[in-house]
């Protein structure tokens, strides 16, 4: 069988990029009970003293005020116990509570005589383990058991429980080789994640939350499957285009791999061995690609799931380069699917269980060998599939995003109003994105250019591609749950009529 293809993204003029920072959670960071007593007093003689300020700040010498203090900063008592170092001279108060930061200090300090010269108690480095053990024996004598040093900071956390708190404080008061004693407290923090190379990041990873998300993952270890018309190259060398090259890293293996289903270009080749992996002769792939799994490096604009391992399939090809399909001949605008290359592909993801597969088009034909299929790729094998419902407003969504089996994407804009069939949608995703442009010619295939070429384009081909990718993130972070749950996870966290998906909202959310 032979089905038009119709790919579903359209050019358009630059959209503004946005960076924010994005706020995951908050601590619980009260001030302690201590009343202000004006400005730093001094320390004097060696005698235990306390030193309070207005900003709710506490220097002590007092093992009492210390350990009180440390109980209404949390019921944990854990501290940090810094170690003398050679050479260095003796904190003061008015040192510790002056050192760059925002937040009230809670500290224990030994008194020690003005004046005094440092007792070089630790040595050089090479020797300090033994003051170390010096310190980790004596709080365990006074029954602290898990002191836990640090390996290159002169420093060690402990947790102080309430029973030995007071006796564990004194101890550490007395001991020549602590420097001082701070309390540990919780307090909010801000992750902005953000690109680790050059890349620009766009609107599309604002609108989906997809910053706050790359705090938790980035799509390590995930399989995207892109369904199009193949991945550019360069045509002087060969090469695929810079920007989707696959690489090894400390994260492992990610980038896009160009796979080839098609039988006009691989003849008697095995598909499934990846042996033949033919140009893109539209464009389009490449863009869908790129929008998914574009790596993270100085190149144009990184993909959402950047260290997922994304599969660029070829499964269409150029009517006006290979021929005609149905009444449309020599049109150089469409593009042909056979049913064996598109069952084929589906094959291919099943059997090498891709976490997510991504249809940027519209059959204007389908069959029961397209559901079977595709239902087999989801229920059996764990494919999570999703598809464009096409470029129209309101009306059914078109097939394969038609099937129960598949979610279907409609496209809005950075406000969440309705763009492209959002009302035939299950869930929408943001309809422009910047990615791989690679130039095409009426007879030849698709140059990929050297340095790569970008673009910005529109389309609910773009909304499909750019949820494919959050939904790669939010399998990277539940990789034991089914696609049934991922499916729960997407839509009961996507936001507003029409249904905006959301990343880290949907990683984070606790299923009832």
């Amino acid at each position: 069988m032979q089905t038009r293809f119709r790919p579903l993204g359209r050019s358009a003029l630059a959209a503004p990029m946005v960076a924010v920072p994005l706020l995951l959670g908050a601590c619980d960071d009260r001030p302690l009970p201590i009343e202000p007593a004006g400005e730093l007093a001094s320390v004097a003689g060696v005698a235990p003293s306390t030193v309070r300020t207005a900003g709710g700040d506490l220097v002590t010498g007092d093992a009492a005020a210390f350990a009180q203090a440390l109980a209404e900063i949390g019921p944990e008592g854990e501290v940090l116990v810094w170690l003398k170092e050679a050479g260095t001279p003796g904190p003061s108060p008015e040192f510790l509570i002056n050192l760059p930061g925002s937040g009230a200090e809670t500290i224990a300090l030994p008194a020690e005589t003005p004046g005094a010269k440092r007792r070089n108690n630790l040595g050089p480095a090479s020797i300090r383990g033994a003051s170390v053990q010096a310190v980790v024996r004596a709080l365990g004598e006074a029954g602290v058991d898990d002191p836990r040093p640090m390996q290159a900071l002169p420093v060690m956390s402990v947790r102080l429980r309430e029973p030995v708190r007071l006796a564990a404080l004194r101890v550490l008061l007395r001991h020549p080789n602590v420097d001082y004693v701070s309390a540990v407290r919780s307090q909010a923090i801000e992750f902005t994640g953000l690109p680790t190379g050059l890349n620009a990041e766009d609107t599309r990873h604002t609108v989906h939350d997809v910053l706050s998300a790359w705090d938790i993952t980035r799509g390590s270890g995930v399989k995207i499957g892109i369904m199009d018309s193949g991945l550019a190259r360069v045509a002087a060398t060969g090469n695929f285009h810079e920007d989707a090259l696959f690489t090894t890293s400390t994260f492992g293996n990610y980038g896009v791999v160009g796979m080839g289903f098609v039988d006009d270009e691989c003849g008697s080749t095995p598909a499934s061995t990846g042996s033949c992996i033919p140009y893109d002769d539209r464009g389009h792939g490449s863009i869908m690609a790129g929008l998914a799994g574009a790596n993270d490096n100085d190149l144009g604009s990184v993909g959402i799931a950047p260290f997922a391992t994304t599969y660029s399939m070829k499964i269409s090809w150029n009517t006006y380069i290979r021929g005609y399909c149905g009444s449309y001949p020599w049109d150089e605008s469409t593009s042909c699917l056979e049913g064996d290359d598109f069952i084929r592909a589906i094959d291919y993801a099943a059997i090498n269980r891709f976490h997510v597969l991504s249809m940027s088009f519209w059959l204007q034909k389908t069959n029961s060998d397209d559901y079977r299929a595709l239902s087999t790729a989801y229920n059996t094998y764990g494919v999570f599939l999703v598809a464009a419902t096409g470029n129209t407003v309101g009306g059914a969504a078109q097939y394969p995003a038609a099937y129960d089996v598949v979610m279907g994407v409609g496209g809005v804009d950075a406000a969440g109003n309705n763009l492209y069939s959002t009302a035939a949608r299950d869930v929408s995703g943001y309809y422009f994105g910047r990615s791989l442009n690679p130039t095409c010619y009426k007879t030849s295939y698709c140059d990929a250019g050297s340095p790569g070429l970008y673009g910005n384009f529109t389309g609910s081909s773009i909304a499909t591609a750019t949820v494919a990718g959050v939904v790669g993130l939010v399998r990277a972070a539940h990789p034991t749950e089914t696609p049934a749950q991922i499916w729960q996870r997407i839509t009961a966290t996507a936001e507003g009529t029409n249904k905006v998906v959301k990343a880290n909202a949907a990683i984070n959310w606790v299923r009832p």
